[in-house]
């Protein structure tokens, strides 16, 4: 009985500390990045990572932030959507709004072959490579109640969100894709 409570109280341990952190499990495939907001700095994580047949993304912003509305592209570096040295987000193909309704986690799986036109074992890079960039609008919350938090003023307090790739996107330094 003392050894079966002490590796429970060792599994019990370790899951507290894997869904304390921030910090997801890293693996071949998957790709962790900071959720970086343009007046607050990093605000949560988003995961990119890819199955046989999908490509998974998974962006949880911290606890006093939920999502409001997101704008994904995933495709060829030549079609990201730029105007004028600034990506064009209204052209981003994959969009989700939740109005009044802000989310803790947005959860994107687009299949390969279907959604993105890929398939295993293409013979050329340019084939073989796809890009993402993910922007989000959210909304500083009480973290304890999930209510957003108006200013002194009474307006809600928006930031706007991008996935910190290793690429600006065009002319920018707030804005990236991977």
């Amino acid at each position: 009985p003392k050894v079966r409570n002490v590796v429970f109280t060792a599994i019990g341990l370790t899951c507290m500390m894997l869904v304390g952190s921030v910090e997801f499990a890293q693996g071949p495939g998957l790709y962790e990045l900071p959720l970086f907001a343009d007046e607050t700095g990093v605000v949560g994580v988003v995961s990119v990572w890819n199955s046989p047949q999908n490509l998974h993304i998974k962006m949880i912003p911290n606890a006093e932030w939920r999502i409001v509305d997101t704008q994904s592209y995933v495709g060829t570096l030549e079609e990201l959507p730029i105007k004028k040295g600034q990506p064009d987000m209204g052209k981003f193909p994959i969009k989700e709004d939740y109005g009044d309704q802000p989310q803790i986690m947005y959860d994107l799986v687009l299949d390969l072959k279907d959604d993105l036109d890929f398939s295993w074992g293409q013979k050329t890079a340019d084939e073989r490579t796809r890009v993402a960039a993910v922007h989000a609008k959210l909304v500083l919350v009480d973290p304890d109640t999930g209510w957003a938090v108006p200013d002194e003023d009474g307006n809600l307090i928006y930031d706007d969100a991008w996935a910190k790739g290793p690429y600006f996107i065009g002319d920018t330094h707030n804005s990236w894709y991977l």
